[in-house]
């Protein structure tokens, strides 16, 4: 005897009315189904980026629509912007967030409850508890000078205070059912990005310089040494330590020191190949990996990235003293052929690492400031 399922109804929420008259039309049943692309979309996003704006973009790539994207983290002083990008033409560009957008973001991180701005229908929903199925909401309506977009906090262990907020502009609504329903679903969509972005953001990338963090080193050396034992091809790594690092953090606070990490990332982005990856290895120390190249062009780039660190000028505003710092860096580098020969790739990675180490050593006790090879 074959038993006729029951279609799933989704629970109906407990709607508010603030400066909303009239009835407000609820249909949830149709937005099911992008609910589930968007989800699927983010579960395919996890190898391969070198750093959390192109995570951000691969993602963006998946939604109809976007306009920007805008994730801010909490610092001591409060919400502060990690990565801002807008969609300009047919490509996304890094840009600073507009005010409405940060001012919308500081109160959803103060209030900790996402909102969904839809400029179509004229209403903004501020829920309650998104987590669960039947999360309750105020319906008002749309604030002035905002657009389409949604808010949400996102969380990391505890699931009790917010670490960051996620903005994402965009009509992600105009393909779906008229009303709250469809904002109701897009906002269930938003948090299952902001729960990938979370995951990045903390447990992937390093919070200070968005690269990427030793256990993504250590499982692409395992790839890389493979690649080579099948196809013969050279990479390289590159071991970099700042120097006198330490007397940075000393003289001007950790705050500024972080301040300079970050820059020091930047640059080395910049100064390598596109495919090639860096690394926060701990500390001041980061790690690079130079695919397919052989040992002159690897010393080449290595040059061309301690020049640039010794050419940078990073300028700190210093607010106690009400003073701009200018802090200048080098960085000494040591070298290595990434080793395929050994019997298992563990083997291969801890020859090539200490290979590195020690060539960073001699660069050390050479002066600084100096690529060893």
């Amino acid at each position: 005897m074959r038993v006729k399922r029951k279609p799933f109804v989704p629970p109906q929420p407990i709607i508010k009315k603030r400066g909303i008259k009239g009835e407000v039309k609820i249909d949830l049943n149709p937005s099911l189904q992008t609910v589930n692309i968007i989800y699927h979309c983010g579960r395919r996003i996890i190898d391969d980026f070198s750093n959390l704006r192109e995570y951000a973009v691969e993602f963006l790539n998946t939604l109809e629509a976007p306009t920007f994207l805008a994730i801010y983290v909490v610092r001591r002083k409060g919400l502060e912007t990690r990565l801002s990008i807008r969609m300009e033409g047919r490509e996304y560009v890094v840009s600073a967030a507009e005010e409405w957008v940060t001012k919308w973001a500081r109160r959803v991180y103060r209030k900790q409850k996402p909102i969904a701005i839809c400029g179509e229908s004229n209403l903004m929903l501020e829920f309650e508890n998104i987590q669960s199925d039947n999360a309750d909401f105020t319906v008002m309506p749309k604030p002035k000078k905002t657009e389409s977009a949604i808010f949400t906090p996102f969380y990391y262990r505890d699931n009790r205070e917010a670490k960051g907020v996620v903005a994402l502009g965009g009509r992600f609504f105009s393909d779906i059912e008229p009303g709250v329903g469809r904002m109701f679903w897009s906002m269930k969509a938003g948090l299952v990005f902001a729960a990938h972005i979370s995951y990045q953001l903390i447990h992937r990338f390093d919070a200070i310089t968005g690269l990427k963090k030793l256990a993504d080193w250590h499982a692409d050396m395992k790839r890389i040494i493979e690649k080579g034992r099948r196809n013969g091809r050279q990479s390289w790594f590159l071991l970099l330590d700042l120097d006198h690092f330490k007397k940075i953090n000393d003289m001007y606070g950790h705050e500024v020191g972080n301040i300079v990490l970050e820059k020091a990332a930047e640059i080395l982005k910049n100064n390598i190949r596109e495919g090639d990856d860096v690394y926060r290895m701990g500390g001041e120390e980061f790690g690079i990996i130079l695919h397919n190249i052989n040992r002159k062009n690897a010393q080449e780039v290595a040059e061309r990235i301690r020049k640039a660190l010794e050419e940078s000028c990073i300028e700190v505003v210093m607010e106690d003293v009400k003073a701009v710092q200018e802090i200048h860096i080098t960085a000494s580098i040591g070298g290595a052929k990434i080793e395929c020969k050994g019997a298992v790739a563990e083997e291969c990675i801890e020859i090539t690492y200490k290979t590195a180490d020690a060539n960073l050593y001699r660069a050390k006790r050479g002066g600084r400031n100096r690529v060893v090879f």
